[in-house]
C-alpha cells in the first residue's frame, strides 16, 4: 500500500526504488514509481533484516524497519530526503505503517499456534511418485548433474524436517531458505548425483509421513511441501542410503537404468528394503 508517497511494506521482488512519484487517479493502475534502482547489495540487506525481525524484541523492532526502509530507497536522492530532520516524522510514519501492516512481522501471518496445526498432511499420486516407478524413468540432461540433498529443521516445527536438494551448495541453500523460515538449521547434507531425482526417491520412501505448511509463504508466495515427520536418525539413514544408490553404476550413457537396477526394482516389488540389499 502506499503510504505518504512510500510503498509499504517494501517489495523484496525488485530493487526498484518504493518513493511513488505520481498516483494515478483509475483504480486499476499502479503508482508511478522512481525509475532509480537500490544495489543488489542493499536489496540483499535489506532481505536478511526483514528475516532478523522475527528474532528481535519490540524495542529493537522500529530501528531496524527505518533501515529496510532507507535501503529500499534510491541512494542519491530519496535516501537523503528521508534523513533530513524535516523529515523525520515522514520516515517514523512509514515505520509505523510498517509495523501495522505485517502485525507479527512473520511469513506466516495467519499461521496457527500450536505446532500440530501449522501443517496438513500431503499426498501425491501414488502410483506415479512411488520407487518403483520413479528409479527407471530416463533421467534428463538437466537431472545427470551433481548436486545436494540437504536437511533442516526448523524451532516452530519440532518433529517435522525439511528435506530437498540443491543445485548449488547447502550453504547457499541455507541462505535463501532463511528468508522464508528464520532461524531454520542445516542438520545434514550430502553432495550425490542425480540430486533431483534422489530427492524424489526419498520423499517417496517418506511419502506417508510427508506434510505441508498450511498457510501460503508471505515471501515467496508458495506452499512448502517438502515436510516430513520423521526423526533425523531415519532421515539421514535414507539420505545416506540414497548417496549410496547414486555413487552405483545406475544410469547408462543413454541416461537409461542399467539392467542391474532394473532387475532389482522388479525383485522389490512393493517392499523398499530389498533394493538396498546389495
Amino acid at each position: 500500500m502506499e503510504v505518504n508517497g512510500y510503498i509499504i511494506p517494501p517489495p523484496m521482488e525488485t530493487p526498484q526504488c518504493i518513493k511513488v512519484l505520481t498516483t494515478s487517479p483509475q483504480k486499476n493502475r499502479h503508482p508511478r514509481r522512481c525509475g532509480c534502482r537500490t544495489s543488489q547489495e542493499d536489496l540483499k540487506q535489506a532481505g536478511w533484516l526483514t528475516s532478523e525481525l522475527m528474532r528481535q524484541t519490540a524495542e529493537e523492532k522500529p530501528t531496524t524497519i527505518e533501515r529496510i526502509i532507507l535501503l529500499r530507497v534510491c541512494r542519491n536522492t530519496h535516501r537523503q530526503i528521508l534523513k533530513v530532520a524535516d523529515q523525520s516524522a515522514t520516515l517514523k510514519s512509514l515505520v509505523q505503517a510498517y509495523k501495522e501492516s505485517c502485525p507479527d512481522l512473520s511469513p506466516y501471518q495467519t499461521m496457527p499456534r500450536l505446532e500440530e496445526e501449522l501443517f496438513e498432511p500431503y499426498r501425491t499420486r501414488s502410483r506415479t511418485n512411488s520407487v518403483q516407478h520413479l528409479l527407471p524413468l530416463k533421467i534428463n540432461q538437466e537431472q545427470y548433474k551433481w548436486g545436494w540433498i540437504y536437511i533442516f529443521d526448523w524451532p516452530r516445527a519440532p518433529g517435522f524436517l525439511k528435506i530437498g536438494y540443491a543445485k548449488a551448495s547447502a550453504e547457499k541453500r541455507t541462505d535463501k531458505w532463511g528468508l522464508c523460515h528464520p532461524e531454520s538449521t542445516l542438520l545434514y547434507h550430502v553432495e550425490l548425483a542425480f540430486p533431483e531425482r534422489m530427492e524424489k526417491l526419498i520423499h517417496a520412501e517418506l511419502a506417508d509421513q510427508r506434510h505441508r505448511l498450511r498457510d501460503i509463504c508471505s515471501r515467496c508466495k508458495e506452499k512448502h511441501t517438502e515436510w516430513f515427520a520423521v526423526t533425523i536418525e531415519k532421515a539421514q539413514r535414507i539420505a545416506r542410503d540414497w548417496s549410496t544408490v547414486a555413487a552405483s553404476p545406475l544410469y547408462m550413457e543413454d541416461r537409461t537404468l542399467t539392467q542391474q537396477w532394473v532387475s532389482r526394482c522388479v525383485t522389490a516389488a512393493r517392499d523398499i528394503i530389498k533394493i538396498f540389499e546389495y
